[in-house]
Parts: C-alpha cells; structure tokens; sequence
C-alpha cells in the first residue's frame, strides 16, 4: 500500500496539470466567467466527496460494515480499498452541486473527466495487478490509451458536444465495473450473482446511454 501510495502522488499531480492545460484557455470557461482559480479550489472538494463515495461504494461492495468506523474508513493504509465507480460518481455530484448554476458545466464535467483520466486508469491497473490478471489489464490499458486519444481530439476539435465525453466515460467506467467484477469476483454477491458495484453499474450504463444520445442529438444540424 505504501508503493502505491508513492506512486498515486505523481499520478495526482500530472491530473491537476492537465486540469490546468485544459482550463486556462478555454473559450466556454472564459465566456461564463469560470476562472482557473475557481476550478482548483472547487476540484478540492470534489476530491474529497469522491474519496467518501469511493470507500462507501468499497465497504458495499465488501459488505464489510466494520470500515465505516471513521478510523477505519480513513486509514487506507490498514484497512485499503477504495471503488472507482463510487469515486467519480461521487466526484460527478459534486462537480454538479457546485456548477449546477454555470451555463458551461457539461464543458466542465468534461474537462474533468479528461484531467482526472489518468487516475482511473491508475486504480484500475493497481487493482489488476494485485489480482494478477494480466490479459485484463493489457486490454483495459489498450482501450484506455485509445479513448484518451479521442477525447483529447474530441475536447480539441468539438467532435462531441459538450458533455459527451463525460458521459462516453462514465459509459467506459460502469462497463469496467460491470466486466471486472465478473472476473474477479472482488465482491459479495447481492443478487443473481452481482454485487453492489454490477449492481449499480447496469441502471448506470442504461441511463448514461440515453443521455448520450439526447446529448448528441441533432448535432449535425
């Protein structure tokens, strides 16, 4: 846990530079007077209510209610585990909590979900890892490479409206989950052979597909 905690803070940084990369220049941040300094100081909080969510979604998917002693659930170097899904739907609510007012928050949900990419990826190879399941991991790491290529290209020529690479994401996010748990079996089985997490991620990928669609819609009009 220690390594992995060495490693998590270069990973943190390189999220908050492309945090930075991606919100200086932005003509929608611009225009609705969304300045850099408000974007960090609100990704702070943003972090901190995915960590929350991150360790509940964890301690359902365990169902190991001992962790939610407020020493346990924070000390992650004893007790680890932290669920990724839980972690940006978390850092989802927040980010629409506090731009809910802002006419450019789909373009925000999007900056986000591109800064922070790189820390998906990285709980998610972690997790493998400590598994073992290699395949899996060279073909999540695969995919992962690739969609970070279209979203960048995607955010940089407005191939999508705004908003759509954060929903393509939480897609990418709940299927992962979903696939993942299967092989894993990381977690105590709820009903019909799912746990929380799969669980959860189904309604998820269902609604973030229709929102996809609504979202694009007439886009070529």
């Amino acid at each position: 846990m220690i390594i992995q905690t060495i490693l998590l803070i270069p990973v943190i940084f390189l999220c908050f530079f492309l945090l930075y990369m991606f919100s200086k220049q932005d003509f929608v941040l611009l225009r609705q007077n969304i300045s850099l300094s408000e974007i960090f100081d609100l990704s702070a909080l943003t972090l901190i209510t995915g960590f929350i969510f991150g360790r509940i979604f964890y301690i359902l998917n365990v169902f190991n209610f001992q962790l939610f002693n407020i020493l346990q659930f924070f000390h992650l170097f004893r007790f680890p585990g932290i669920s990724n899904l839980g972690f940006f739907t978390g850092g989802a609510i927040a980010i629409y909590m506090l731009f809910r007012n802002q006419k450019g928050m789909s373009r925000i949900f999007d900056i986000f979900s591109l800064s922070f990419f790189p820390l998906f990826v990285f709980i998610i190879l972690v997790e493998f890892i400590e598994k073992h399941s290699w395949y899996l991991l060279g073909a999540v790491l695969t995919i992962s490479v690739i969609s970070f290529i279209f979203f960048i290209k995607s955010h940089s020529r407005y191939i999508l409206r705004d908003g759509g690479i954060s929903i393509i994401f939480y897609i990418y996010l709940a299927l992962i989950t979903l696939i993942s748990q299967f092989l894993l079996k990381n977690g105590y089985m709820i009903f019909l052979h799912l746990d929380f997490s799969q669980i959860i991620s189904i309604p998820i990928v269902i609604a973030s597909c229709v929102a996809l669609y609504f979202n694009q819609k007439g886009k070529e009009k």
